[in-house]
C-alpha cells in the first residue's frame, strides 16, 4: 500500500513539474513576469506573444512619460503618464503594415547587436527601456548608440501617430 502511495505522489510531482516547465519566464527588473509562449504547440505564432514594449520615463523637465506594449496580433496596451496627447489606459490596433514597419526599424538598425544597457548615472535624465522580442534594453540617450536613438525615435513616432490617431 505504500508503495502505491509512493507512485501516486511521483506521479503527480512529475505532471506538476512538466506544467511548470512549459512556462516561459523573463524579468522585469528584479521581479519575474511570466509570458505567453512564441509559438502555439510549435505551429503557429502565438498572437498573445509580446513583440515590442517600450517605457518612456520621467524626467526633470517636459519628457512624454507613457509605456506601451505591442503584441504579435497587433493589439496593444498604452498607459500615458505624463506630457503625452492621452492620459491613462488606452487599447490600441497595430495594422500589419504598421507591425511591419516596427520589425523594419529593429533590422534596419540592428537591435539584436546592441548591449543591455546604455546608462550614465545619472538621476534627473529621462530613461527608456526597449523589449523586441525578448531582448531588453535600458538606457539614456547621452549613452546611446545612434542605431538605438533612431530606433527609438522612429518608434516613438509610430507610436505617439497610433496614440494621436493619426
Amino acid at each position: 500500500m505504500k508503495l502505491l502511495y509512493i507512485l501516486i505522489l511521483l506521479a503527480i510531482s512529475f505532471m506538476i513539474f512538466q506544467a511548470c516547465k512549459s512556462q516561459k519566464t523573463q524579468t522585469d527588473g528584479n521581479k519575474a513576469v511570466n509570458t505567453p509562449s512564441d509559438t502555439d504547440n510549435n505551429t503557429r505564432p502565438n498572437p498573445n506573444a509580446e513583440l515590442l514594449f517600450l517605457n518612456s520615463k520621467s524626467c526633470r523637465g517636459k519628457c512624454k512619460v507613457y509605456q506601451i506594449t505591442v503584441y504579435q496580433s497587433g493589439k496593444a496596451d498604452y498607459m500615458g503618464r505624463k506630457n503625452v496627447a492621452k492620459i491613462g489606459e488606452h487599447s490600441l490596433n497595430f495594422t500589419k503594415e504598421e507591425l511591419a514597419t516596427i520589425e523594419k526599424i529593429f533590422a534596419a538598425n540592428d537591435f539584436a547587436s546592441l548591449e543591455a544597457e546604455y546608462l550614465s548615472g545619472a538621476r534627473d535624465l529621462q530613461g527608456f527601456e526597449i523589449r523586441y522580442k525578448g531582448k531588453n534594453v535600458k538606457f539614456h540617450k547621452m549613452k546611446a548608440p545612434e542605431n538605438l536613438k533612431t530606433i527609438l525615435e522612429e518608434i516613438s513616432g509610430v507610436v505617439n501617430g497610433k496614440v494621436s490617431g493619426n
